[in-house]
């Protein structure tokens, strides 16, 4: 039950940001996984993204179509589903971005990511895509958890649903913002960003991060 409340939303929390691991186990084999790596850092040129790939979230298309689009080594779908192999790609790109309803399963199924390994580090902006599930007397589940199984730095994900207009400003706030400041923690950004949104308790809090947290390779991109 502990993992559905939004922590992070604590004053004392909020002065040190922090990041979500189900277990030490896992932060134990995450931390092997990732090379036993002090600083672990992102090459943001390297983007893959679905945007709005159901076809029904003009908005959210129309907010980040054209940006996304112009990113250099930055590749993805907009707007529709292709035959491509979306999960192959989480593995060969550095970042990857979900713009679309819940954590993208029905395209990238849990069982596919979990048999990869060094996936990318990923932004799955959609209803409850960090939301942990009760399964009787066994351990929670979740898509979430599948990413970090197969070694993502860390995932930003929504622990309930939200709606999709204050999703896109949380998104876009945090995307510009973490991009353009040069070794910055992504972790860092998640709080501030969570002020653009004009619920910011109802919706903003909802955006959470697991995994480590890691800078920006700055040599790597400029915004």
């Amino acid at each position: 039950m502990l993992h559905q409340f939004p922590w992070e939303q604590l004053p004392s929390l909020q002065i040190q940001p922090i990041t979500r691991m189900p277990s030490m186990p896992v932060v134990i084999a995450h931390y092997i996984m990732l090379g036993r790596c002090d600083t672990i850092t992102v090459d943001t040129s390297s983007c893959y993204y679905m945007l709005n790939p159901s076809g029904n979230l003009g908005n959210t298309e129309r907010t980040f179509s054209k940006w996304f689009n112009s990113e250099p080594g930055w590749s993805g779908v907009v707007g529709k589903v292709t035959n491509e192999d979306h999960v192959i790609n989480i593995a060969k790109y550095e970042m990857f971005i979900y713009c679309g309803h819940g954590s993208g399963q029905e395209y990238l199924h849990g069982d596919s990511i979990q048999k990869l390994h060094n996936v990318a580090t990923s932004f799955l902006i959609g209803c409850s895509s960090g939301q942990l599930v009760d399964v009787g007397s066994l351990d929670p589940s979740g898509t979430v958890l599948s990413y970090l199984m197969a070694a993502s730095p860390a995932v930003i994900a929504n622990l309930w649903d939200v709606t999709d207009a204050d999703t896109d400003r949380f998104c876009y706030a945090l995307l510009q913002s973490w991009l353009r400041q040069e070794g910055t923690s992504l972790v860092s950004m998640v709080t501030p960003s969570q002020q653009h949104c004009k619920l910011p308790y109802l919706v903003g809090a909802a955006s959470v991060m697991y995994g480590f947290p890691f800078v920006l390779n700055s040599e790597a991109h400029s915004c």
